[in-house]
């Protein structure tokens, strides 16, 4: 579904300005097929689990997931002004400097 997710941006413009809690309000997830189509009628708000800061990494992506819009990899949710972070936790750090 994650990996789906950054497919889908790379395929339509809308996408490309949503976060990734933004994502369910305009795009649904085809369990049948495994791809995200636009959605046709209704409304869903997204949700993100809980990450405790205890996990490291994972609770640096989560923090990104609800800042960086249409990311199609791994390095574009690692980056901001130009500048390609090694790791989560920096691209966190590299938003609030």
């Amino acid at each position: 579904m994650f990996l789906s997710w950054m497919e889908c941006n790379k395929i339509y413009e809308e996408a490309k300005n949503l976060t990734y809690v933004d994502f369910p309000t305009k795009f649904v997830w085809k369990q049948n097929t495994k791809e995200w189509k636009p959605r046709q009628c209704g409304f869903s708000v997204g949700r993100i689990h809980h990450v405790p800061i205890t996990c490291g990494e994972a609770y640096y992506l989560r923090i990104l997931l609800n800042k960086v819009k249409g990311p199609t990899c791994y390095e574009d949710i690692r980056t901001f002004d130009g500048v390609v972070y090694p790791t989560f936790k920096e691209a966190c750090y590299g938003i609030i400097r």
